[in-house]
């Protein structure tokens, strides 16, 4: 049996005052599901892929909290109305959370991070690990 982890991060811009880690950690035929579900959802809409910060971006604009900035030109949700948005997300998680899939997360205060990064106590890298755990 073989779980498979697919981790994201948040904050690394250096605008925020956190560093945030989320993911999902579910089995290899967990993930095939996943993958037909999500795509299903991406084609539905007419959408390549999903990334938070475009759609974000897209929904603040819509919602008329912000005007669009010189680089929404290229938002792949930029023609799409409230409702459009609102029920691709929820139909993106929908798919997130089906199946056993378990939430991994954390977060870290930025400045803790730096400081300790700048005195060597932490050093900052991503493996890739797989873990295979085979029943006997």
């Amino acid at each position: 049996m073989k779980l498979i982890a697919y981790i994201d991060e948040s904050g690394t811009d250096g605008r925020s005052a956190v560093l945030i880690v989320g993911g999902l950690v579910a089995l290899h035929d967990e993930w095939k599901r996943f993958c037909k579900n999500w795509q299903r959802v991406l084609n539905k809409h007419s959408a390549k892929y999903f990334h938070f910060r475009e759609w974000a971006d897209a929904s603040a604009v819509v919602r008329k909290k912000r005007s669009p900035n010189s680089s929404f030109k290229n938002n792949p949700y930029k023609l799409w109305d409230q409702d459009t948005l609102d029920r691709f997300l929820l139909e993106l998680a929908e798919v997130a959370m089906s199946d056993c899939r378990l939430v991994v997360g954390g977060w870290v205060p930025q400045i803790q991070l730096r400081a300790e990064q700048a005195s060597g106590e932490v050093e900052i890298c991503v493996p890739k690990i797989e873990i295979d755990h085979r029943e006997d």
